[in-house]
């Protein structure tokens, strides 16, 4: 942990662990108090900040889209520029090709 976080994970590493896919870390800062509803930066659109939820359902992250969701993620949470939500990226073309290919999501 970065020594600006003293106490629980900052939300770039939440959003950072979304976005690389890396659902094993994701659910260790989200489980050591992480907030699933953290806001992150990306280098390819500027300063406009995204949810992890966001970065997760956009990169076709299931496993961390689940994680999150498990952890309260909110669902229609806009985005700075745009205004999209999670569901958003979820239902573009370019991924139902993708997700068809998934195994379904756990519920409880």
């Amino acid at each position: 942990m970065p020594s600006s976080c003293t106490t629980t994970p900052c939300e770039q590493e939440v959003f950072e662990s979304a976005w690389r896919g890396n659902t094993e870390e994701l659910k260790q800062l989200l489980q050591a108090g992480g907030n699933a509803n953290a806001r992150g930066e990306t280098s390819w659109r500027g300063s406009e900040k995204y949810t992890a939820l966001q970065i997760a359902c956009n990169q076709g992250h299931c496993q961390c889209v689940q994680a999150l969701l498990e952890c309260g993620a909110q669902v229609d949470t806009p985005e700075d520029g745009a205004g999209w939500t999670p569901l958003v990226g979820l239902a573009e073309p370019t991924w139902s090709g993708y997700f068809s290919k998934q195994e379904p999501m756990q519920t409880q």
